[in-house]
């Protein structure tokens, strides 16, 4: 959870290759300005309407505390990656971390564009689930 400042009425995210491809499950945007408080998705300002992104997915989603996920808009590049049906721990919302888009090693880095209705600040949620079954176990 991060806060930033939005003055072209696009709010831009940029995934950087480091050691692997980089997926991620979701993106929620709450306008405002974090306080410090804010420690998990959902629990935005509330001064205005929220975006959600169910990245990878081509489907809307109605997560447990009844917030919308668009399917997955405003990206540049990158292959979307669904899941397999199954329990995935941590969250209520499984559904929610079934897909997932991720950048290709080659080529143009996945950037999302994502426009706002005002300037100003922004808290930004990146949501991400180890899926990839090779890493799904401690110490991977």
């Amino acid at each position: 959870i991060t806060s930033t400042t939005v003055n072209d009425g696009t709010l831009s995210i940029e995934f950087v290759h480091g050691v692997e491809n980089p997926k991620i499950s979701a993106i929620e945007i709450h306008q405002g300005k974090s306080t410090g408080t804010v420690t998990s998705p959902s629990q935005g300002s509330g001064a205005g309407p929220s975006i959600n992104i169910n990245c990878g997915s081509n489907l809307s989603f109605q997560d447990s505390k009844g917030e919308l996920w668009i399917p997955d808009k405003y990206f540049n590049t990158g292959l979307a990656e669904p899941l397999a049906a199954g329990d995935i721990s941590g969250t209520q919302d499984d559904q929610l971390f079934r897909s997932g888009r991720y950048d290709v090693i080659l080529g143009a880095p996945l950037i999302y564009r994502i426009p706002v209705s005002n300037n100003g600040d922004y808290i930004v949620s990146l949501l991400f689930a180890e899926t990839y079954r090779p890493a799904m176990q401690v110490g991977a």
